[in-house]
């Protein structure tokens, strides 16, 4: 009896703290002024992570588009470059989450960043990394 209580309060508290609590009123937030400024910072980080996301996903249709109109080969070759990278970032990503995930050698304690790097997706990590590199080198 105690388990399967457990076991509901578990999957309970689980599907909670996975709901949006900080997601955008559709008329925006009415007192800015007085809303807690955690909150929205946190609205903040979800409004860039969603256009990060949005900007990322053009970009990849665009690519496609050019690519199945035999048009990628006009990019500049940097560009090329830069592609490339990527492509080969994301598959090395996506390799070593899958490493660490077999060898269950990461904390799941949500404050530990091996944690969190296995919980993004490949593609952002890739991203990012790319950007930084490009940031330096310009």
């Amino acid at each position: 009896m105690n388990l399967t209580i457990n076991n509901l309060y578990d999957e309970i508290a689980y599907r909670l703290f996975k709901l949006d609590k900080f997601k955008l009123p559709i008329h925006g937030i009415p007192d800015p002024d007085k809303e807690n400024p955690m909150n929205l910072f946190k609205r903040q980080l979800k409004i860039e992570e969603l256009s990060f996301e949005l900007a990322h996903l053009k970009y990849k249709q665009s690519l496609n588009d050019l690519i199945k109109i035999g048009r990628a080969d006009q990019l500049a070759t940097s560009h090329r470059y830069i592609i490339r990278w990527i492509n080969v970032l994301e598959t090395c990503i996506t390799e070593q989450q899958k490493i660490f995930v077999k060898r269950g050698s990461i904390d799941k304690l949500p404050n530990k960043l091996g944690f969190l790097l296995i919980q993004l997706p490949a593609e952002k990590i890739s991203a990012l990394c790319i950007m930084t590199l490009v940031k330096h080198l310009f």
